[in-house]
């Protein structure tokens, strides 16, 4: 990396500089019912965040899936407040949209495709799901360190219902490659 580059990682691999990284920002707008549509994203929301996790090192050491989603102070767990901005998934109080903040950039332009495919899908829904934020908060360490864990499978599954993705998106990350290649 040299100066004034963007790389399409959410933390610099020889770093340990959570306030400097990188990351996709999905935002949803053009909905009436704005609280259903960020419940529904939340309640998807361990899965989604793998769609494009990538993030394995800090200062030339692995850290796991996602030292960014981990350490970034930018994003963290879901609160209460949910225009509250340095959270995972808020509503955006100047643009009006609900704003997915917890995805780590990567290359592939496919899996970005499938993720804004699978929120466009989670955003269509005519229910409202339960958002599980105390089990997402819960769940979130170990997320950004393993990626797909057993306990988010059954919501992966869900997931699949409403939108037909290919699975070994989840079980081989972006974060996992990059792993490999450095």
């Amino acid at each position: 990396v040299c100066s004034g580059l963007i790389v399409p990682i959410g933390h610099l691999i020889d770093c340990d500089t959570p306030t400097n990284t990188c990351a996709i920002h999905v935002h949803i707008g053009g909905i009436e019912d704005k609280r259903r549509v960020h419940n529904n994203i939340i309640h998807f929301l361990p899965v989604l965040s793998l769609f494009t996790i990538n993030s394995p090192y800090r200062a030339g050491s692995y850290f796991g899936q996602s030292y960014r989603m981990r350490a970034s102070w930018a994003i963290g767990p879901i609160r209460e407040d949910w225009t509250y901005r340095f959270q995972d998934v808020i509503l955006s109080k100047r643009l009006g949209t609900i704003e997915l903040r917890v995805c780590d950039p990567c290359w592939d332009i496919e899996r970005i495709r499938w993720l804004v495919r699978a929120v466009e899908a989670v955003a269509g829904l005519d229910v409202e799901l339960e958002p599980g934020v105390e089990n997402y908060n819960s769940l979130r360490p170990r997320i950004c360190q393993y990626g797909l864990i057993p306990e988010i499978r059954p919501l992966a599954d869900e997931l699949s219902e409403i939108i037909d993705y290919p699975t070994e998106l989840l079980e081989h990350s972006p974060s996992d490659e990059l792993k490999e290649v450095f």
